[in-house]
């Protein structure tokens, strides 16, 4: 049995980090001795194993929230406000490994700064293995792609001086990882893939009934972002079909809501148990890529799996959700113009009852993306 310590930071339980930690530790904890330390347990804790704060929770998040206005204003807090609470987080680990004798830490990143953490750790404590969960890339972050060269040098170098001292650093897709093993080629740094996971409500839902012949009720559910994940020719191909209602769901900005249009309808944000019966409830499932970077869109895995035919719209031809979505065979791909939506749509729209799901989402269930982590712990 090992003792693991997660540590966490300001995170909410509807987080995709939230969603993420809750569901691996409820299978890791099997076996295991789990401890998570956090910044506010009120905020986000784990059921069934010991949750530590860090002290002073007052003051610490009236300091941290004064270094974010800081950062936010004047620019000059790298990379997050977080990194003025090491020494909180490090007099949190000192009190909590003079209880349990602990094997294994596993830091959840973001916040980046918590990057710092693992030097610190390796000072004191040589013999914990330390995984770093990397949420999203720090130095080619979508965010920053578009930036000048110097951020990412920046950023870059920021990684350079702290990811070697992780034993194992876990990332969410198979680009990512060749990125970061490019990167810390020579430093011993394992670098692995554990996914988002699903769960089991979203699988096979369209297993329970025969494929349709007629597809009317088309859904979105996701954000939209200026250059990065834009709506306006989905919008402009919908519109020019009459037979189809697309259902868009989310806290979409004013921005990217149309005007005047009769076959788009907006509902706004939902829980992800309301979600799974509206995506049951739905004729084809909508997906729009990220037009640039590593990083996977949250849905891509989920909607796959539920087995409903996809419209899928892309523009990058090196996407990593490619990867997954060419697996499944209920998928329509188009880039992203109206002329070739229209087009998807109409393929889609004649198929009848020929679609076939042959997508396996046994491996992206969290309970055996657990088993793959437990791997990790104990290699």
């Amino acid at each position: 049995m090992k003792t693991i310590l997660l540590i966490t930071g300001r995170i909410l339980p509807l987080s995709a980090q939230g969603i993420r930690y809750n569901n691996l530790i409820k299978y890791l904890k099997n076996g295991n001795r789990i401890i998570h330390l956090t910044f506010d347990k009120s905020l986000f804790s784990l059921s069934d194993i010991d949750n530590y704060e860090i002290k002073d929770q007052f003051l610490i998040d009236f300091k941290r929230r004064l270094i974010r206005f800081l950062f936010k204003y004047i620019n000059l807090i790298f990379p997050d406000e977080y990194r003025y609470l090491k020494n909180n987080y490090l007099h949190a680990l000192k009190t909590i490994s003079l209880k349990y004798e602990i094997d294994t830490i596993i830091i959840g990143m973001t916040p980046f700064s918590f990057m710092e953490l693992a030097q610190k750790i390796k000072i004191y404590y040589k013999s914990f293995k330390i995984i770093g969960d990397l949420s999203d890339p720090f130095s080619f972050n979508a965010q920053i792609i578009n930036k000048n060269q110097k951020i990412k040098n920046k950023r870059q170098s920021y990684e350079l001086k702290y990811l070697p001292f992780f034993d194992i650093i876990i990332v969410l897709n198979r680009k990512i990882q060749k990125y970061y093993s490019e990167l810390l080629s020579g430093y011993g740094t394992i670098i692995s893939v554990v996914e988002q996971g699903v769960n089991e409500g979203f699988i096979n839902v369209n297993k329970t009934k025969e494929t349709k012949k007629i597809f009317k009720n088309f859904i979105y559910a996701g954000g939209f972002y200026k250059g990065f994940r834009e709506p306006f020719q989905l919008y402009r191909a919908v519109e020019s079909i009459d037979t189809i209602v697309l259902h868009v769901y989310g806290a979409i900005k004013k921005q990217y809501r149309g005007n005047n249009l009769r076959n788009i309808i907006y509902h706004g944000y939902i829980s992800q148990e309301e979600l799974i019966t509206r995506f049951k409830d739905s004729d084809v499932i909508v997906l729009i890529d990220n037009a640039y970077g590593i990083q996977v869109p949250g849905k891509i895995i989920e909607c796959i799996t539920i087995g409903k035919p996809i419209l899928f719209i892309y523009e990058n031809e090196k996407s990593p959700s490619l990867d997954y979505i060419k697996k499944a065979g209920n998928v329509f791909l188009c880039k992203n113009s109206t002329n070739d939506i229209v087009k998807s749509l109409g393929l889609l729209l004649n198929s009848g009852s020929n679609i076939v799901d042959t997508f396996d989402p046994t491996p992206f269930l969290w309970e055996s993306l657990a088993k793959d982590y437990s791997s990790l712990i104990n290699s």
